[in-house]
């Protein structure tokens, strides 16, 4: 069930995307199962003028989301798409405001990590509106992918969210 949850989000941030900060993190997700910590890393969530008016102005927040999975032997009869092979887990996130954030409590499954081939898995960071004032998600923009190597740096993932055009 939890896969199918997950890949549901996965797809729905494909039609829905939109944008972190220093503002308090709301942990939204549980994990099931032994865990193992994911290497702390910073997302910088930036905002155009109009979609912070917007968000502000509404009282809405900024949620998150990130997907880690990587290569290895999948389970016998196991469907991970659209994930790759080694679906490791998901971590959640919601902010007050645009800004950076220290992602240093993540962790992922300890079964799943085992089954990787290459322990430079990778991550996938979808941001959307709270939808809290709003209904649907009003940004656009929100997503980001890689593999941990391309952190090493200690340079923030970046992402830049604007307004959906909504064709008005």
């Amino acid at each position: 069930m939890r896969i199918i949850s997950s890949v549901l989000l996965f797809i729905a941030a494909g039609f829905l995307v939109g944008c972190h900060s220093d503002a308090p993190v709301t942990r939204l997700a549980t994990k099931q199962g032994e865990q193992v910590p994911v290497p702390p890393f910073s997302i910088a969530i930036t905002l155009d003028n109009e979609a912070r008016e917007k968000l502000e102005n509404a009282g809405e927040s900024i949620k998150g989301w990130i997907v880690f999975d990587g290569d290895g032997t999948r389970l016998p009869g196991e469907k991970t798409a659209p994930h790759r092979e080694v679906f490791l887990g998901t971590h959640d996130f919601e902010l007050e405001r645009s800004g950076t954030i220290r992602i240093k409590d993540a962790t992922v499954s300890k079964e799943a990590y085992a089954r990787l081939s290459d322990r430079n898995y990778h991550f996938t960071i979808n941001v959307v509106s709270g939808r809290r004032s709003f209904g649907n998600n009003v940004l656009s923009g929100g997503f980001a992918m890689g593999k941990f190597e391309d952190l090493a740096d200690g340079k923030p993932v970046r992402i830049y969210c604007s307004l959906l055009d909504t064709g008005r």
